[in-house]
């Protein structure tokens, strides 16, 4: 009964937004892979779904992701889109998808720690946990579920951490779709269409043409009114 009381940290990361982890020794390959759309080869309905109602589901190709790798999955789409657009909200969107990724990393093998150290000492692992900044000390023989709350105790912190700054970089988003508005896309679809010559659908156009092309309107439209000046 001890051991499950203290396994319940393991477990309640399975339903939590944090990476789902796979035990050590477990046969990989009876988890299937998740395969995931992760850049701007996406066409601009399924980025304007995402973008304006979360719904990251539609970047999935096939497997069943879970919910922090949709998420990761979209910070990738839209990193890439800021990249394409000159945006200068970049910075700060790439700061915090950095630190959350990198904390969601520490999370997982926090959890693949725990789980071998209630399988017996493993002085690697202690090593690992001191190493990301868990100045934890276990000694072989000394009794290891008490140990173990204090580990969980750091990454509960992570955890929150790691809520907070998704909650700060979905308000960035937000404001930002709010700024622009879904409307404003098809607008910039009807004056790529007038320039290229023919209709472009949003479900027909990669993200990255569409950039691309904007780009270069915009581009000819200030050359132009630089030679009109």
């Amino acid at each position: 009964m001890k051991r499950n009381k203290h396994m319940r940290f393991v477990k309640r990361q399975e339903t939590s937004s944090v990476p789902q982890w796979l035990k050590p020794g477990e046969n990989f390959s009876s988890k299937k892979p998740s395969r995931l759309h992760m850049d701007c080869r996406i066409t601009l309905d399924i980025f304007l779904d995402c973008l304006f109602d979360q719904e990251y589901t539609k970047l999935i190709i096939e497997g069943e992701p879970t919910e922090t790798e949709l998420k990761e999955a979209w910070q990738k789409i839209y990193l890439e889109y800021l990249t394409l657009m000159n945006d200068n909200s970049f910075n700060h969107v790439f700061e915090l998808t950095t630190q959350i990724q990198a904390t969601n990393a520490q999370i997982v093998l926090v959890n693949g720690i725990i789980y071998q150290l209630t399988k017996g000492y493993w002085k690697e692992g202690v090593e690992m946990l001191n190493g990301i900044g868990i100045p934890i000390v276990i000694n072989e023989g000394d009794p290891i579920f008490p140990k173990i709350k204090t580990i969980e105790g750091y990454a509960k912190r992570w955890i929150v951490d790691v809520q907070i700054k998704e909650k700060e970089l979905e308000g960035l988003q937000q404001r930002k779709a709010k700024e622009v508005g879904r409307y404003s896309f098809y607008e910039s679809l009807s004056a790529i269409s007038r320039h290229e010559g023919y209709g472009v659908l949003a479900t027909q156009i990669p993200v990255a043409q569409y950039c691309k092309i904007i780009k270069r309107i915009e581009l000819e439209y200030v050359n132009s009114q630089l030679q009109n000046a």
